[in-house]
């Protein structure tokens, strides 16, 4: 943003939010794939590879619309993440007051810096933009590690089991949730038989941030519980369920995938 004149500043940040709309639209429209085309055009205008690398390189956009944002709401969006990580908890942990304060308190630390460390990827040219989002998508899907370590400090033994026990859960619905989301994506793209989503589903579950060997899910034999931390492991299991005739929109995809740099339906 330049100039003084404050009807100049307002045209610059008008301009500026319109073209993350743009920006935003494209990359939601690439996600769903809708045409091969649009992504490799999104991708040659912006003088990117991939869409991850589109994202970096709109981060003088970002700063602009977030920073503000970030410093204007810090306070609330400290309390509305220590609530978010206390949800659903607190009662479940017979928690003293104060133990409910140790939490707050340190969740509060936490969720600070947090919002630090955007500011600080926001205005470190070298950092990625991309990778900060993935890591913000995993700690969703998969458990936050630093808040796991955060109750575990402050509760007493017989909370704790009681505690993983609670995390086990969530980790199970969200790796459910992802896996069911993940295989319908691929059903569309080469139509899967019955067989085949059986078959597929504990890959996608085993493949998922929050997976663990302990999990069981309803309906569905898994025969090998150990988790796929590789992707090209995930996708040789899927390969190896795929009849010949699939292979080819199989492939297709997988292409868009590359063009997307990651941020395909396997991602998000």
């Amino acid at each position: 943003v330049e100039g003084d004149d404050p009807e100049t500043l307002k045209a610059q940040l008008e301009l500026m939010a319109a073209e993350n709309r743009g920006l935003r639209a494209d990359l939601n429209s690439a996600r769903r794939y809708r045409s091969t085309r649009a992504v490799k055009e999104l991708a040659r205008n912006q003088g990117a590879k991939n869409a991850s690398e589109l994202i970096d390189y709109s981060k003088p956009i970002f700063k602009e619309l977030i920073l503000p944002q970030i410093r204007a709401n810090r306070e609330q969006a400290i309390r509305d993440g220590v609530q978010q990580a206390l949800e659903g908890r607190t009662d479940r942990l017979n928690l003293s007051d104060e133990q409910l304060r140790q939490l707050e308190e340190r969740l509060g630390q936490q969720q600070a810096a947090k919002l630090d460390e955007l500011e600080r990827v926001l205005n470190d040219d070298e950092s990625s933009l991309t990778d900060y989002f993935q890591k913000q998508w995993e700690d969703e899907r998969g458990g936050d590690p630093e808040v796991d370590d955060i109750f575990l400090g402050v509760l007493d033994q017989e909370q704790q089991a009681t505690y993983t026990e609670i995390r086990l859960e969530e980790n199970a619905e969200n790796v459910t949730r992802d896996a069911e989301r993940q295989l319908t994506n691929l059903d569309n793209i080469v139509d899967l038989d019955e067989d085949q989503q059986d078959a597929i589903f504990p890959v996608f579950a085993r493949n998922a941030p929050g997976y663990r060997e302990a999990m069981e899910f309803e309906g569905v034999d898994v025969s090998d519980t150990t988790a796929i931390s590789d992707d090209n492991a995930r996708d040789e299991a899927i390969q190896s369920v795929l009849r010949p005739e699939q292979m080819e929109a199989w492939n297709d995809y997988k292409r868009r995938q590359e063009i997307l740099g990651g941020f395909g339906v396997m991602n998000f």
